[in-house]
């Protein structure tokens, strides 16, 4: 939990943190909201900014800019039909027939409410869970297949293997 609430301070302690946050936050939100235009995109254009940024608000600003957008998306798949994140398409089956019956307003809030809980959760589980998988990995298999499963992993994902 100390260093839980280290890692806050450390990222919330600071006025540029802060405005880099809010920021992220309003960038992910309009580029996921645009069909087409997802939060990938607005991540591509900021790579070359996150160089001379520390680490912790490099991360966290790609944190911010994917999760917005996730929910930026689901704004015009509940008011237009159309998602603008591919994560948001069955939010459309629901969030627009809502829509059309002038519920609009308690779709939104139901995404809200739904992707701050789904994060929130989690991220703990993951902060919870990570120490006890990493050690059973390493226990299982040997520290040296287990780099190797994760380049796997992380090569199989840039190259779309």
């Amino acid at each position: 939990m100390d260093l839980f609430i280290q890692g806050t301070m450390t990222l919330f302690g600071s006025g540029t943190s802060i405005s880099i946050f809010f920021l992220g936050l309003l960038g992910g939100m309009l580029f996921g909201a645009v069909p087409g235009v997802n939060m990938l995109t607005l991540g591509a254009v900021l790579l070359p900014f996150t160089v001379t940024m520390s680490a912790e608000n490099a991360v966290m600003l790609f944190s911010v800019i994917y999760c917005a957008g996730v929910f930026g998306g689901a704004i015009t798949a509940i008011l237009f039909n159309i998602p603008g994140a591919p994560e948001n398409a069955p939010t459309c089956l629901d969030g627009y027939p809502m829509t059309q019956n002038g519920q609009a307003g308690k779709a939104i809030g139901a995404a809200v409410s739904c992707s701050a809980l789904g994060g929130t959760v989690s991220a703990v589980v993951m902060m919870m869970a990570t120490g006890v998988v990493a050690t059973f990995a390493v226990r299982a298999f040997g520290l040296k297949w287990s780099h190797l499963f994760g380049h796997v992993c992380s090569f199989s994902k840039v190259y779309r293997v």
